[in-house]
Protein backbone atom coordinates (compact mmCIF):
# COMPACT_ATOMS: atom_id res chain seq x y z
CA UNK A 1 0.00 0.00 0.00
CA UNK A 2 1.60 3.24 -1.06
CA UNK A 3 -0.06 6.56 0.62
CA UNK A 4 1.02 10.42 -1.39
CA UNK A 5 0.30 13.11 -0.07
CA UNK A 6 1.64 16.58 -0.85
CA UNK A 7 0.57 19.99 1.72
CA UNK A 8 1.35 23.10 1.36
CA UNK A 9 0.37 26.76 3.10
CA UNK A 10 0.46 28.54 0.23
CA UNK A 11 -2.19 29.03 -1.84
CA UNK A 12 9.80 26.26 -52.43
CA UNK A 13 9.64 29.42 -54.07
CA UNK A 14 6.78 28.63 -56.39
CA UNK A 15 4.82 31.94 -57.17
CA UNK A 16 1.40 32.43 -57.70
CA UNK A 17 -0.13 33.07 -60.81
CA UNK A 18 -1.15 36.79 -61.68
CA UNK A 19 -4.85 37.19 -62.64
CA UNK A 20 -6.63 40.11 -63.71
CA UNK A 21 -8.58 42.21 -61.15
CA UNK A 22 -12.08 43.08 -61.77
CA UNK A 23 -12.02 44.74 -58.71
CA UNK A 24 -10.49 45.19 -55.81
CA UNK A 25 -11.98 43.99 -52.25
CA UNK A 26 -11.12 45.99 -49.19
CA UNK A 27 -9.00 44.56 -46.59
CA UNK A 28 -10.57 43.56 -43.21
CA UNK A 29 -8.71 44.00 -40.64
CA UNK A 30 -8.16 40.96 -38.20
CA UNK A 31 -11.03 40.63 -35.36
CA UNK A 32 -9.66 41.72 -32.02
CA UNK A 33 -10.15 38.40 -31.11
CA UNK A 34 -7.69 36.93 -32.97
CA UNK A 35 -5.34 39.73 -31.67
CA UNK A 36 -5.72 38.88 -28.27
CA UNK A 37 -4.44 35.39 -29.44
CA UNK A 38 -0.53 33.64 -28.41
CA UNK A 39 1.70 32.73 -31.01
CA UNK A 40 1.60 30.10 -32.46
CA UNK A 41 -2.30 29.96 -32.45
CA UNK A 42 -1.87 26.32 -32.69
CA UNK A 43 0.35 23.60 -30.87
CA UNK A 44 0.59 21.82 -34.18
CA UNK A 45 1.64 24.62 -35.88
CA UNK A 46 5.27 22.84 -36.16
CA UNK A 47 4.01 19.70 -37.65
CA UNK A 48 2.59 21.81 -40.83
CA UNK A 49 4.74 22.73 -43.36
CA UNK A 50 4.96 26.32 -43.38
CA UNK A 51 7.93 28.82 -43.29
CA UNK A 52 9.18 27.89 -39.72
CA UNK A 53 9.03 26.10 -36.96
CA UNK A 54 8.40 27.42 -33.85
CA UNK A 55 9.58 24.00 -31.90
CA UNK A 56 12.97 24.46 -33.39
CA UNK A 57 13.11 27.98 -32.98
CA UNK A 58 12.80 27.53 -29.22
CA UNK A 59 15.68 24.86 -29.69
CA UNK A 60 17.57 27.21 -31.16
CA UNK A 61 16.93 29.35 -28.56
CA UNK A 62 17.91 26.91 -26.14
CA UNK A 63 21.16 26.30 -27.70
CA UNK A 64 22.51 30.16 -27.94
CA UNK A 65 21.30 30.44 -24.03
CA UNK A 66 23.44 28.09 -23.05
CA UNK A 67 26.27 28.78 -25.79
CA UNK A 68 26.14 32.80 -24.56
CA UNK A 69 26.89 31.33 -21.53
CA UNK A 70 29.87 29.34 -22.22
CA UNK A 71 31.74 31.58 -24.70
CA UNK A 72 31.29 34.28 -21.54
CA UNK A 73 33.11 31.43 -19.32
CA UNK A 74 35.31 30.00 -21.93
CA UNK A 75 37.05 33.90 -22.20
CA UNK A 76 37.14 34.37 -18.56
CA UNK A 77 38.93 30.81 -17.68
CA UNK A 78 41.22 31.72 -20.68
CA UNK A 79 41.96 35.20 -19.16
CA UNK A 80 42.67 33.64 -15.47
CA UNK A 81 45.03 30.68 -17.34
CA UNK A 82 46.96 33.71 -18.96
CA UNK A 83 47.34 35.65 -15.60
CA UNK A 84 48.24 32.72 -14.01
CA UNK A 85 50.94 31.63 -16.51
CA UNK A 86 52.56 35.45 -15.80
CA UNK A 87 52.66 35.91 -12.61
CA UNK A 88 51.01 33.18 -10.79
CA UNK A 89 48.89 35.27 -8.98
CA UNK A 90 44.44 35.48 -9.82
CA UNK A 91 43.96 38.87 -10.33
CA UNK A 92 41.08 40.52 -11.46
CA UNK A 93 39.86 38.24 -13.72
CA UNK A 94 39.50 35.68 -10.92
CA UNK A 95 36.58 37.62 -9.41
CA UNK A 96 35.08 37.72 -13.08
CA UNK A 97 35.15 33.85 -13.30
CA UNK A 98 34.28 33.52 -9.37
CA UNK A 99 31.18 35.53 -10.17
CA UNK A 100 29.95 34.30 -13.57
CA UNK A 101 30.20 30.53 -11.58
CA UNK A 102 28.24 31.64 -8.95
CA UNK A 103 26.38 33.01 -10.89
CA UNK A 104 25.67 30.18 -13.71
CA UNK A 105 21.73 29.75 -13.35
CA UNK A 106 20.57 33.22 -14.39
CA UNK A 107 23.30 33.86 -16.90
CA UNK A 108 22.58 30.78 -18.54
CA UNK A 109 18.77 30.80 -18.00
CA UNK A 110 19.01 27.24 -16.58
CA UNK A 111 20.64 25.96 -19.75
CA UNK A 112 24.04 24.91 -18.21
CA UNK A 113 23.80 22.60 -15.61
CA UNK A 114 26.60 21.74 -12.43
CA UNK A 115 28.99 20.28 -14.56
CA UNK A 116 28.89 22.68 -16.98
CA UNK A 117 27.07 20.71 -19.79
CA UNK A 118 24.13 21.88 -21.76
CA UNK A 119 20.42 21.42 -20.79
CA UNK A 120 18.57 21.27 -23.98
CA UNK A 121 15.42 19.59 -22.43
CA UNK A 122 13.98 19.81 -19.20
CA UNK A 123 15.52 21.26 -16.13
CA UNK A 124 19.26 20.70 -15.12
CA UNK A 125 19.60 17.90 -12.88
CA UNK A 126 21.66 17.05 -9.65
CA UNK A 127 22.94 13.49 -9.36
CA UNK A 128 23.62 12.12 -5.71
CA UNK A 129 24.77 9.12 -3.81
CA UNK A 130 22.54 8.02 -0.54
CA UNK A 131 23.96 5.13 0.70
CA UNK A 132 21.38 4.68 3.33
CA UNK A 133 18.73 5.29 0.31
CA UNK A 134 20.49 2.31 -1.82
CA UNK A 135 20.42 -0.13 1.49
CA UNK A 136 16.80 0.64 1.39
CA UNK A 137 16.27 -0.73 -2.45
CA UNK A 138 18.30 -3.05 -1.83
CA UNK A 139 17.21 -4.68 1.56
CA UNK A 140 14.82 -7.86 1.77
CA UNK A 141 14.38 -7.95 5.50
CA UNK A 142 11.16 -7.80 7.40
CA UNK A 143 8.23 -5.33 6.80
CA UNK A 144 8.29 -1.82 6.04
CA UNK A 145 6.58 1.32 6.77
CA UNK A 146 8.05 4.54 6.27
CA UNK A 147 7.18 8.06 5.07
CA UNK A 148 9.55 10.12 3.24
CA UNK A 149 9.34 14.01 4.28
CA UNK A 150 11.15 17.05 2.21
CA UNK A 151 10.16 20.55 2.44
CA UNK A 152 8.92 22.06 -0.59
CA UNK A 153 8.69 25.98 -0.54
CA UNK A 154 6.75 26.66 2.85
CA UNK A 155 5.35 23.26 2.59
CA UNK A 156 6.39 19.25 2.56
CA UNK A 157 6.16 16.48 0.12
CA UNK A 158 5.16 13.53 2.26
CA UNK A 159 4.71 9.68 0.56
CA UNK A 160 4.72 6.64 2.08
CA UNK A 161 5.11 3.17 1.07
CA UNK A 162 3.66 0.08 3.81
CA UNK A 163 4.91 -3.28 3.21
CA UNK A 164 3.78 -5.58 5.65
CA UNK A 165 5.18 -8.70 4.20
CA UNK A 166 8.07 -7.88 1.65
CA UNK A 167 8.61 -11.28 0.00
CA UNK A 168 5.12 -11.50 -0.70
CA UNK A 169 4.96 -7.94 -2.69
CA UNK A 170 4.98 -8.09 -6.37
CA UNK A 171 8.04 -5.61 -6.61
CA UNK A 172 9.10 -3.79 -3.06
CA UNK A 173 11.60 -1.93 -4.49
CA UNK A 174 9.58 -0.44 -7.69
CA UNK A 175 7.18 0.39 -4.91
CA UNK A 176 9.99 2.53 -2.87
CA UNK A 177 11.26 4.31 -6.10
CA UNK A 178 7.60 5.31 -6.85
CA UNK A 179 7.22 7.06 -2.99
CA UNK A 180 10.62 8.81 -3.55
CA UNK A 181 9.84 10.01 -6.71
CA UNK A 182 6.73 11.48 -4.94
CA UNK A 183 9.36 13.57 -3.16
CA UNK A 184 11.38 14.77 -6.21
CA UNK A 185 13.82 11.79 -5.92
CA UNK A 186 14.24 9.87 -8.77
CA UNK A 187 16.62 6.34 -8.20
CA UNK A 188 18.45 4.45 -11.34
CA UNK A 189 20.38 1.63 -11.08
CA UNK A 190 23.10 1.13 -13.19
CA UNK A 191 26.78 -0.77 -13.43
CA UNK A 192 25.52 -2.07 -10.27
CA UNK A 193 24.90 0.81 -7.97
CA UNK A 194 21.73 2.83 -7.42
CA UNK A 195 22.11 6.25 -7.71
CA UNK A 196 19.88 9.15 -7.51
CA UNK A 197 18.87 12.21 -9.39
CA UNK A 198 16.50 15.47 -8.57
CA UNK A 199 16.09 19.14 -9.82
CA UNK A 200 18.99 21.60 -9.50
CA UNK A 201 16.16 23.93 -8.18
CA UNK A 202 15.18 21.45 -5.62
CA UNK A 203 18.53 20.43 -4.52
CA UNK A 204 19.46 22.40 -1.77
CA UNK A 205 16.03 22.32 -0.08
CA UNK A 206 16.44 18.08 -0.37
CA UNK A 207 19.63 17.70 0.98
CA UNK A 208 18.84 19.88 3.91
CA UNK A 209 15.24 18.62 4.82
CA UNK A 210 15.35 15.01 3.49
CA UNK A 211 13.96 12.96 6.54
CA UNK A 212 12.55 9.33 6.85
CA UNK A 213 10.39 8.55 9.77
CA UNK A 214 8.12 5.23 10.35
CA UNK A 215 4.21 5.37 9.29
CA UNK A 216 3.12 7.40 12.39
CA UNK A 217 5.85 10.19 12.34
CA UNK A 218 8.12 9.30 14.94
CA UNK A 219 11.46 8.40 14.86
CA UNK A 220 13.09 10.40 12.25
CA UNK A 221 15.89 9.73 10.78
CA UNK A 222 17.68 12.15 8.50
CA UNK A 223 19.48 11.11 5.50
CA UNK A 224 22.96 11.78 4.03
CA UNK A 225 22.74 12.58 0.31
CA UNK A 226 26.35 13.32 -1.34
CA UNK A 227 25.87 15.45 -4.71
CA UNK A 228 28.17 13.93 -7.46
CA UNK A 229 31.86 16.52 -7.18
CA UNK A 230 32.02 19.31 -10.05
CA UNK A 231 34.94 20.67 -11.13
CA UNK A 232 33.22 23.39 -11.76
CA UNK A 233 32.36 24.09 -7.83
CA UNK A 234 35.88 23.06 -7.35
CA UNK A 235 37.28 25.76 -8.98
CA UNK A 236 34.87 28.41 -7.10
CA UNK A 237 35.65 27.32 -3.71
CA UNK A 238 39.63 27.58 -4.94
CA UNK A 239 39.03 30.79 -6.14
CA UNK A 240 37.06 32.22 -2.90
CA UNK A 241 39.80 31.18 -0.68
CA UNK A 242 42.85 32.37 -2.98
CA UNK A 243 43.64 28.83 -3.11
CA UNK A 244 47.01 28.85 -5.32
CA UNK A 245 48.05 24.96 -4.89
CA UNK A 246 46.05 23.07 -8.34
CA UNK A 247 45.14 25.86 -9.20
CA UNK A 248 45.99 26.28 -12.73
CA UNK A 249 45.19 22.66 -13.58
CA UNK A 250 41.67 23.06 -11.92
CA UNK A 251 41.40 26.27 -14.59
CA UNK A 252 42.75 24.11 -17.37
CA UNK A 253 40.25 21.07 -16.82
CA UNK A 254 37.28 23.59 -16.52
CA UNK A 255 38.69 24.83 -19.81
CA UNK A 256 38.85 21.83 -21.90
CA UNK A 257 35.47 20.55 -20.73
CA UNK A 258 34.25 23.90 -21.92
CA UNK A 259 35.62 23.40 -25.28
CA UNK A 260 34.00 19.98 -25.67
CA UNK A 261 30.59 21.36 -25.01
CA UNK A 262 31.23 24.10 -26.98
CA UNK A 263 31.68 22.76 -30.08
CA UNK A 264 29.28 20.22 -29.38
CA UNK A 265 26.67 23.21 -29.15
CA UNK A 266 27.73 24.42 -32.62
CA UNK A 267 27.51 21.15 -34.48
CA UNK A 268 24.06 21.44 -32.84
CA UNK A 269 23.37 24.77 -33.96
CA UNK A 270 24.38 23.91 -37.48
CA UNK A 271 21.96 21.32 -37.91
CA UNK A 272 19.24 23.45 -36.29
CA UNK A 273 19.97 25.91 -38.69
CA UNK A 274 19.93 23.74 -41.82
CA UNK A 275 16.58 22.05 -40.87
CA UNK A 276 14.90 25.58 -40.62
CA UNK A 277 16.74 26.56 -43.99
CA UNK A 278 14.95 23.52 -45.99
CA UNK A 279 11.83 24.65 -44.38
CA UNK A 280 11.89 28.01 -46.17
CA UNK A 281 9.53 28.68 -48.75
CA UNK A 282 10.91 31.62 -50.72
CA UNK A 283 14.39 31.42 -51.63
CA UNK A 284 14.67 35.27 -52.24
CA UNK A 285 12.74 38.38 -50.78
CA UNK A 286 11.59 39.48 -54.22
CA UNK A 287 9.77 36.29 -54.76
CA UNK A 288 7.97 35.73 -51.39
CA UNK A 289 6.77 39.47 -52.34
CA UNK A 290 5.48 39.00 -56.04
CA UNK A 291 3.67 35.82 -54.73
CA UNK A 292 2.26 37.95 -51.74
CA UNK A 293 0.67 40.52 -54.45
CA UNK A 294 -0.47 38.39 -56.30
CA UNK A 295 -2.44 36.58 -53.58
CA UNK A 296 -3.87 39.52 -53.04
CA UNK A 297 -5.23 40.28 -56.46
CA UNK A 298 -6.64 36.71 -56.53
CA UNK A 299 -8.54 37.03 -53.17
CA UNK A 300 -9.87 40.51 -54.91
CA UNK A 301 -10.61 38.80 -58.13
CA UNK A 302 -12.28 36.06 -56.11
CA UNK A 303 -15.03 37.93 -54.37
CA UNK A 304 -16.74 37.96 -57.67
CA UNK A 305 -16.19 34.09 -58.37
CA UNK A 306 -18.14 32.23 -55.55
CA UNK A 307 -16.61 29.03 -56.25
CA UNK A 308 -13.07 30.06 -55.77
CA UNK A 309 -14.18 32.61 -52.99
CA UNK A 310 -15.75 28.78 -51.04
CA UNK A 311 -12.30 27.31 -51.84
CA UNK A 312 -10.49 29.88 -49.89
CA UNK A 313 -12.60 30.17 -46.94
CA UNK A 314 -13.05 26.43 -46.30
CA UNK A 315 -9.26 26.60 -46.53
CA UNK A 316 -8.53 29.23 -44.23
CA UNK A 317 -11.57 27.86 -41.92
CA UNK A 318 -8.51 24.91 -40.59
CA UNK A 319 -6.30 27.60 -39.10
CA UNK A 320 -6.66 30.16 -36.38
CA UNK A 321 -6.91 33.70 -37.76
CA UNK A 322 -4.25 34.18 -36.08
CA UNK A 323 -1.80 31.84 -37.85
CA UNK A 324 -3.10 32.92 -40.89
CA UNK A 325 -1.69 36.48 -40.81
CA UNK A 326 1.53 35.55 -40.01
CA UNK A 327 1.12 33.83 -42.83
CA UNK A 328 0.37 36.41 -45.42
CA UNK A 329 1.72 38.98 -43.40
Amino acid sequence: MQVGVQTTTRASGGELAQMPVRDRARVQSISKRAEREDYPASPLIALRPQRYSVQLNDQLTVLQQADGYLSRLEKALLNQRHALLNSGQQGEGGAVLGELLAKRIPLSAGRVDRQLQPVLQGEAQVTFDAPELAALLEADGGPISLMFSVESGRGRRLAAVSLTDPADALNPAMQIKNALQRTGVMPRYGAGRWTFTAGEADWPQLQRSFTVTDAKGEQARRFTLHANPAPAEALAAALATGQRDGLQSMVQGVLSQVGEQRQLLASAQEKARQRMDVMARFPEAQSAERASAALGQTLAWACHHYDTLVQAVSGQANLPALTVQNLLG
